[in-house]
């Protein structure tokens, strides 16, 4: 959880706004909407040159989203035809941001967080989306794909709805709440991963995963710290002297922040869950140890009034008269039955095992 927190090791000691090399893992896939109330248009971008001319198409709104890690070329020439700060650029390359909101005099620069479901490596994460938002584009980039960006796509293919009408700023509010979307969507599928690993904690504690609760515990965390930085982002929107929201959008944003206050609800919910039955498992797993623990004392105890009668009859001294005797070895073991008999039945009274 805490590469989450790690700074590249590249970065550290580069000027700030620098772009780095691309590695063998870069890559990225690109596809621009352009749409107003008459106009839908959907074509995919293989080239810099695609990307610059469908984002600069006017009479539009054109929505550029690169998915993948996009390649330090491509940033340049976006930052150049766009005016877009190197500080900026070099935090749509970065791989993990904290959330922001930057206003700048031709575009306005977001990052959120958002709850995913890494299906390569089959565990829950949080992914960073960065926007750029400018007079007539919307530029989103993501390292994987956003399921919700297909339902959100869907209703721009669709005439005379509101999003085809009533221009960028409800359609940042429709991405933000895409976006939210899918975070609620993940967050159902923790919930059902959690009461499952709650009904085998309690069934059968020795079965449960706690690296994965203790995963979930992690993520929760981090989501409920960041989801307080939500509110700050709205507000900015809402304020925001560029983006200018609308009187009739604002009931739309105010609208998001509730979806975010509920989701921060849940998320602390599931964190607290996540926690007690970590604590559960520990307790439980403790106490099992504990019982293991009292059975072995018990068996030590039994045996050392043993062994020191087994010692003394076993010094092979000279003159021990109940060894020359015929009931000395019959007596020996009755002894030692006796003893064994009596710390039963005492540890049996005091509760012991």
């Amino acid at each position: 959880m805490l590469r989450f927190f790690k700074t590249p090791e590249k970065r550290l000691g580069s000027a700030p706004g620098t772009l780095h090399e691309e590695t063998s893992d870069y890559g990225f896939s690109a596809a621009c909407t352009s749409y107003c109330e008459d106009v839908f248009e959907h074509a995919s971008c293989d080239t810099v040159e695609a990307c610059l001319e469908a984002i600069g198409r006017e009479g539009t709104i054109n929505w550029l989203n690169v998915t993948g890690h996009a390649t330090h070329e491509v940033l340049r020439e976006i930052g150049r035809k766009l005016d877009v700060h190197d500080l900026v650029l070099e935090d749509i390359q970065s791989a993990t941001q904290p959330l922001k909101f930057e206003e700048y005099d031709s575009f306005v620069f977001i990052i959120v967080k958002s709850l995913i479901y890494d299906h390569n490596r089959e565990i829950f994460t949080i992914a960073d989306t960065k926007i750029l938002v400018g007079e007539n584009y919307v530029i989103t980039f993501s390292a994987e794909p956003v399921p919700m960006y297909l339902k959100l796509f869907k209703r721009l293919s669709q005439k005379n709805t509101k999003l085809r009408k009533m221009g960028i700023p409800y359609f940042l509010f429709a991405l933000l709440d895409a976006l939210s979307d899918g975070s609620y969507e993940t967050l159902n599928r923790i919930i059902d991963t959690v009461e499952e690993l709650e009904e085998v904690v309690q069934e059968n504690f020795q079965e449960f995963d706690v690296t994965e609760i203790y995963r979930i515990k992690q993520i929760m965390g981090h989501a409920k710290r960041s989801l307080w930085r939500y509110m700050e982002i709205i507000n900015s929107i809402k304020v925001s002297d560029y983006l200018d929201i609308p009187d009739e959008v604002m009931p739309y944003y105010k609208d998001l922040e509730d979806h975010y206050k509920h989701m921060r609800d849940i998320v602390e919910s599931v964190h607290s869950a996540a926690t007690d039955m970590f604590n559960l498992y520990v307790s439980l797993n403790g106490q099992q140890m504990n019982e293991v623990m009292k059975v072995l004392t018990v068996f030590s105890a039994i045996f050392i009034p043993l062994t020191f009668i087994a010692g003394v009859y076993g010094m092979n001294f000279q003159h021990m008269p109940e060894l020359a005797k015929p009931w000395g070895y019959p007596a020996v073991l009755v002894l030692m039955a006796g003893v064994v008999c009596a710390m039963v039945v005492y540890f049996r009274r005091k509760r012991w095992f």
